[in-house]
């Protein structure tokens, strides 16, 4: 939010990759039961579990730690309750197709030319294939600043 009322203020304009209801989607088109172990995943964690959590993903994106924000995701995989792939479909939706479209439309900015600033969930980076992934996939060269 703090970007987007920054650019705002300063007239910038702004493209939305997906919207919140795509967003939402993604959950939404979970079976029941993935939706219930995810649920119950999250409010197991305590209160102090979950700021732990949160302080781990924020050091790790702030140093660049791509491998510190993997080993939160593999913490957060209910897959292991699951023997339908319905955490694969769950997986491919959030991640897979959305980073390739990510990385489409930083490719198409990128062809452009100009100056763009894009912003992307922290776990974008580092969920195979990562946004970043993509882009190296593609000839790019990705710079992690911190």
């Amino acid at each position: 939010m703090l970007l987007l009322t920054y650019a705002k203020e300063h007239g910038k304009k702004i493209d939305e990759i997906e919207t919140a209801k795509e967003q939402y989607q993604v959950e939404a088109n979970c079976s029941p039961e993935l939706q219930m172990q995810m649920l119950k995943q999250t409010i197991e964690l305590s209160q102090s579990e979950m700021q732990e959590q949160f302080d781990i993903l924020y050091d790790s994106w702030k140093s660049g730690d791509i491998d510190a924000m993997k080993a939160l995701l593999n913490d957060e995989d209910p897959s292991e309750a699951l023997n339908d792939g319905d955490y694969q479909k769950y997986y491919n939706a959030m991640y897979v197709s959305r980073q390739q479209k990510m990385a489409d439309y930083v490719m198409s900015k990128l062809k452009a030319g100009g100056k763009t600033f894009v912003v992307v969930g922290a776990m974008h980076y580092a969920a195979p294939p990562s946004i970043i992934d993509v882009l190296e996939e593609n000839g790019y060269t990705v710079e992690t600043l911190s």
